[in-house]
């Protein structure tokens, strides 16, 4: 076995263990949304697996079309454009300036084709591989701030729910595992040894975790940078140069708001949760020359499509909501359908979400967003709640809300007195508050939400673990010493 994957603490066999609990979850994943949740375009597993394979059959017939969609150069020509367009998935409906991370998981899954001829199950395989490298980079950084626990690192990191679930299947939280613990691992080793050869793998893990999840990365920046700051000056000044840190990031966010507006952090977080709202509150859009029309999913029985559902009316006197298309879905408006039936364009056409949450939209300004982010960071931690679980996928969440509640708690109760551990406690914190208020701030929909804030639980997890004094909890309770 390869050195990097000797894990002090762990044994072969565990780490095999660990290895086959991933490709269990995976499996699980494909079944759930096989047998389980059978509509195949709604399943995040299987629509973009399925796009994948039109761009792979790109490469025989035109591999110049297959080469610039890959690489997202001149992605605009005639041949791209009719390729995209058999995609389901790669434009959004309400597409933005903000990058369109659903072609990272395409391109992956394309890629992988070269290798499985089509068989999801490899692809599951591959990912598994990739989020299992991502992970042991993590335990390697964290390991050292947990020495004193015996098994606490290894159920933290390698057993994490969320983690060992959707970390497993082909989804884009796989990806993300893989980069954003080589990202760590090779940032703070940079921080260490200063080899020049590190700074590579940096920008190339920080431009994948950004194609992933761009919002992870705006997160992690100012955690990440902090911490590599107090290792270049040898532990000191811990707490002024976090603070410092989030200061310049609040004020970046200001400067931009007043002075770009275009990259306004409140404009793209209003935009991400008004998008988020519209497909997730369900029903139907439609549009023509001038506006595009909502009518919500109760009132679905008013619409006749055409045979292709690609046009379509809707009775006369149906209220609908409706933008114009000059001016960039600012202008919210009522409507009744008049007496004439026009003909509209069919957008989309959704199911209303099981767990849409009850969310105000939100205004795209910086006072507006900021007043909201203790809510979202309420959001975030604490849901669902236990009326909440209908759902089986929300099961685990609930209990991962359990066990962060458990760590709190022995935090507060057994909190260990060390300065050494200050710069990943308050590292992993910055990051978890931030992930969990942009988070929260943007998903309206709860089953989505448990995913998103995947990474915020890991790493808050991990703080509030490295707080605990284990000497102090194990003389409290003697019977914990064999498991952590």
């Amino acid at each position: 076995m390869h050195r990097f994957f000797q894990l002090e603490g762990t044994t072969a066999n565990e780490r095999t263990l660990f290895f086959s609990l991933k490709l269990l979850a995976g499996f699980a994943l494909w079944a759930i949304y096989t047998y389980y949740y059978t509509e195949r375009s709604a399943a995040d597993i299987w629509k973009y697996f399925d796009d994948s394979a039109i761009l792979h059959q790109t490469l025989r017939k035109d591999p110049a079309t297959y080469f610039r969609l890959m690489c997202g150069i001149g992605t605009e020509t005639e041949n791209c454009l009719q390729v995209r367009s058999l995609m389901q998935h790669w434009d959004r409906s309400f597409d933005s300036f903000l990058f369109n991370d659903s072609h990272t998981i395409i391109r992956f899954n394309t890629l992988v084709r070269l290798i499985s001829g089509g068989n999801y199950h490899i692809h599951t395989l591959v990912m598994c591989m990739l989020s299992f490298i991502g992970l042991t980079a993590l335990y390697k950084i964290v390991q050292p701030f947990l020495s004193d626990w015996k098994k606490l690192p290894v159920w933290i990191i390698f057993l994490f729910p969320s983690v060992v679930f959707w970390g497993s299947g082909v989804l884009k939280e796989g990806l993300l595992l893989f980069a954003f613990g080589l990202l760590i691992y090779q940032s703070i080793l940079w921080a260490r040894d200063g080899k020049p050869k590190r700074l590579f793998w940096i920008f190339v893990f920080a431009a994948l975790v950004f194609v992933t999840k761009f919002y992870v990365l705006a997160a992690l920046f100012p955690a990440l940078l902090s911490w590599i700051i107090i290792v270049k000056r040898n532990g000191r000044n811990v707490f002024a140069t976090f603070g410092i840190m989030l200061a310049l990031f609040l004020g970046t966010g200001i400067v931009f708001s007043i002075f770009a507006d275009k990259y306004n952090p409140a404009k793209i977080i209003a935009i991400k949760q008004n998008d988020f709202l519209r497909l997730a509150g369900g029903g139907t859009y439609l549009y023509n020359d001038s506006i595009v029309v909502h009518l919500s999913s109760e009132q679905h029985g008013a619409i006749q499509f055409s045979p292709d559902k690609q046009t379509a009316t809707f009775a006369v006197g149906t209220p609908y909501t409706y933008w114009h298309i000059e001016n960039d879905f600012n202008d919210t408006m009522q409507g009744v359908q008049p007496n004439i039936n026009g003909s509209y364009t069919v957008l989309t056409d959704f199911p209303r979400a099981g767990s849409l949450m009850d969310v105000k939209p939100l205004q795209p300004n910086l006072r507006a967003v900021l007043f909201a982010v203790p809510a979202a960071i309420w959001r975030g931690l604490v849901r669902p709640y236990p009326w909440e679980v209908r759902n089986p996928l929300l099961v685990l969440p609930f209990f991962e809300n359990i066990l962060i509640l458990v760590l709190l708690l022995f935090a507060m109760l057994f909190f260990r007195r060390d300065k050494s551990v200050n710069v990943i406690v308050l590292s992993c914190l910055t990051f978890a508050s931030l992930l969990l208020a942009i988070s929260g701030l943007t998903t309206p929909v709860l089953g989505a939400l448990v995913r998103y804030r995947l990474m915020a639980f890991l790493l808050l997890a991990i703080g509030l673990s490295v707080c605990i004094d284990r000497k102090k909890l194990i003389a409290r309770f003697p019977k914990l010493e064999k498991w952590c």
